[in-house]
């Protein structure tokens, strides 16, 4: 275990320029106050000196009287004056100058407020980025480019370890498998995360190391043992920590960007289980144990899983449609929504179409998983206004994390701030896409 890496505060931590903006304006309100009564005494100082200097006969003309009162060859006390100048001209600037700088700091200032009040409330950890419902646990060091799908960015280690109930709860999950089998559920086994990727690592590398788990496992879990006032707690160990202690399957959370730079938005369908009818930035798809068996115990498992969600939700292949090879991890997450905790990945996939190929695409082609029944494009900037605005329960819990990931993969994190500096003012709950006018 090794010493904490040097966390990136270039976005969510805006201590510094509070600080730096709290000075400014403190500066700006003392200088506020007190420059009209210092103007009008400098101003009353230089009134007498013009008077002195006229009542001088030899004094005909504007540069004599200039020079009576400037010129220090002729009398050394005219310092005074040229002193007194001086602070007249930075009196009157002071302010101003101030305002500008302040025009620069506030918004930015804005931009940070927006990403903080997005946070959970009950987060105790200031460095995880957190957006509503999702936490990151592991961001790649240079999310600008993200983690590639290959063996030196992303570790893949799976063994097969079950969940382990605990013994208090074993008679109850007996009786709950069997209502379950009973109502005709399909159960299957999926993957888990079973560690959080290295929080105390100084190695860029994405660790993941995995376990099984059934659905039925995490229905029971979400159904019968998880209690809302626990969320808490679980969430900042699993943050603060290496161990993941809950059941849940690993979903691919991806990104879906098209030639033309436009990311594709769908409304999940109305008969999913998880958050139906909620609009997500683009597709979800849980890994499952034949990701792990096709793609091999390493990264290939992530490649296939990808391959497969991008194939059964869009009729997409690798290769015609997009390459594989560029596909990007930015992150690994832990959602938390009311009753519900899991780890997730967030990825972002560039296809070879253009919008209106992936439009005609996604009309016309055989869906083999049809978990989404509308669709919607939008250019980066078009999402600026869902992040800053307020958190909507349309969206699905993971939808304004992922909008933020992936425009700060697209832009770097400076750009990002400077789009919510705009952004922020106009914080209204504004919906451009018209993604809230959808029942």
């Amino acid at each position: 275990m090794g010493s904490r890496a040097s966390p990136d505060r270039s976005v969510g931590s805006p201590t510094r320029r509070q600080v730096s903006f709290l000075i400014e304006r403190t500066l700006r309100a003392l200088i506020t106050l007190r420059h009209k009564g210092a103007l009008a005494f400098v101003a009353g100082y230089f009134v007498g000196v013009a008077g002195n200097a006229l009542s001088d006969s030899t004094v005909s003309s504007v540069g004599d009287l200039v020079a009576r009162v400037f010129d220090v060859g002729s009398r050394p006390v005219v310092l005074a004056n040229w002193a007194a100048a001086v602070l007249f001209v930075a009196l009157v600037t002071s302010v101003r100058i101030l305002r500008w700088q302040s025009r620069h700091v506030e918004p930015r200032v804005r931009a940070h407020h927006i990403l903080r009040q997005a946070r959970p409330g009950f987060l105790d950890n200031d460095v995880a980025l957190a957006i509503d419902g999702a936490i990151s646990i592991s961001r790649c060091t240079n999310l600008h480019v993200g983690w590639r799908l290959v063996p030196e960015d992303i570790m893949f280690e799976h063994e097969d370890r079950r969940w382990a109930l605990p013994a208090a709860f074993r008679a109850r999950h007996e009786e709950f498998i069997k209502g379950f089998v009973a109502d005709g559920k399909q159960d299957s086994a999926m993957v888990r995360l079973i560690e959080s990727p290295s929080p105390f690592s100084d190695d860029p590398k994405l660790q993941l190391r995995t376990g099984t788990v059934s659905f039925s496992d995490v229905r029971y879990f979400r159904e019968e043992m998880l209690r809302r006032e626990s969320i808490a707690g679980m969430v900042n160990e699993t943050v603060d920590s290496h161990l993941i202690t809950f059941p849940s399957g690993m979903t691919a959370q991806i990104v879906i960007v098209t030639t033309d730079d436009k990311v594709l938005l769908t409304q999940r369908s109305a008969t999913v289980f998880w958050f139906p009818s909620r609009w997500s930035l683009s597709i979800e798809e849980n890994m499952k144990t034949d990701d792990v068996s096709e793609g091999g115990n390493s990264v290939g498992a992530v490649r296939t899983l990808i391959c497969r969600a991008v194939r059964e939700e869009l009729s997409l292949q690798d290769g015609a449609d997009y390459r594989i090879d560029d596909a990007r991890v930015l992150s690994c997450f832990v959602e938390t929504h009311e009753q519900v905790l899991a780890a997730h990945l967030c990825i972002v996939v560039r296809l070879r179409l253009t919008q209106d190929d992936l439009d005609a695409r996604i009309a016309l082609a055989d869906r083999t998983d049809d978990e989404f029944r509308r669709w919607i494009f939008a250019s980066p900037r078009q999402l600026l206004p869902y992040v800053a605005g307020p958190r909507d329960e349309r969206l699905h819990p993971t939808t304004r994390y992922r909008m933020v990931m992936f425009l700060w993969h697209a832009w770097g994190a400076e750009a990002l701030l400077r789009g919510l500096e705009h952004a922020g003012a106009r914080d209204d709950g504004s919906d451009p896409l018209g993604l809230y006018e959808v029942p």
